[in-house]
């Protein structure tokens, strides 16, 4: 074990301060990772920890009590921690994570599923519920498009209870992307309100994409110039709509959720 970190320059802390910003975890491929639930997940699932922070021995040792392999463990004093995190209580530890492997465009072609598109869907809320409902809901892997936010901002990372781990990502993947998607196979899904049906009208096909749009603009004119099919969920209420991570999760529960076999 190193000693204490006691100093606001020592070079760790520098790295920890960069991946606070989207650039920095772009950059290092790496992401900070708060409370012992999520670092326990991310153990579980056997992520690539770079080190763990810790100012709070209780958390420390619950960790240890796992009986699993751990990284390096690093004691770093509170004051110097807590402004790493981003909860308003810290828990007092904090891990340095690399992003898993991403999905390229090849491997989706060789794994055809249901996979969901998010277009500039920009609320880190919705976008964390959205990657845990997939999970949930078993799809196949999600492609976010360029100005989609960034999946391992802490706020996402929350929202997703541990699924970050478990679903594939492919990142800036556009409109191109989606058009030789649909020339190797796939069939394109928009989530859109001009002549659309209800996702229980019809199965998906084996190898489909489902479009999330923005959740101020929906999903674009590049979307719609591609060939596909427009789906909305009934309101029978007499809502205008729903955020972004409802409208997902309702999707992939009717089409994966109901009927498993799908």
């Amino acid at each position: 074990m190193e000693p204490i970190i006691t100093s606001p320059a020592n070079v760790r802390l520098k790295q920890l301060r960069r991946l606070k910003e989207r650039k920095g975890r772009k950059e290092s491929g790496q992401f900070l990772l708060e409370g012992r639930r999520l670092i326990q997940e991310a153990l579980r699932q056997g992520a690539s920890i770079e080190a763990i922070y810790w100012s709070s021995d209780p958390q420390r040792r619950s960790l240890e009590a796992l009986g699993m392999p751990l990284p390096q463990m690093i004691e770093v004093r509170k004051e110097l921690l807590d402004p790493l995190c981003a909860t308003v209580n810290p828990q007092g530890i904090l891990a340095q994570v690399h992003q898993p492997p991403g999905l390229t465009l090849k491997e989706a072609i060789e794994r055809p599923g249901l996979y969901l598109y998010l277009e500039e869907v920009q609320d880190p809320g919705n976008l964390g519920t959205i990657i845990r409902s997939a999970h949930a809901f078993g799809a196949a892997g999600i492609l976010l498009s360029p100005k989609t936010a960034d999946p391992f901002q802490e706020k996402v990372l929350r929202a997703t209870m541990g699924s970050i781990f478990r679903v594939p990502l492919a990142l800036g993947v556009t409109s191109q992307d989606l058009a030789s998607l649909i020339d190797s196979g796939f069939s394109l899904y928009l989530s859109d309100l001009a002549n659309a049906q209800a996702p229980s009208a019809q199965a998906p096909a084996p190898a489909s994409i489902l479009c999330i749009g923005n959740e101020g603009k929906g999903v674009s004119d590049a979307l719609r110039s591609l060939p596909h099919q427009s789906l909305r969920i009934p309101m029978p209420g007499g809502a205008e709509s729903l955020n972004a991570g409802i409208a997902a999760s309702l999707f992939l529960y009717e089409w994966l959720g109901r009927v498993p076999s799908l």
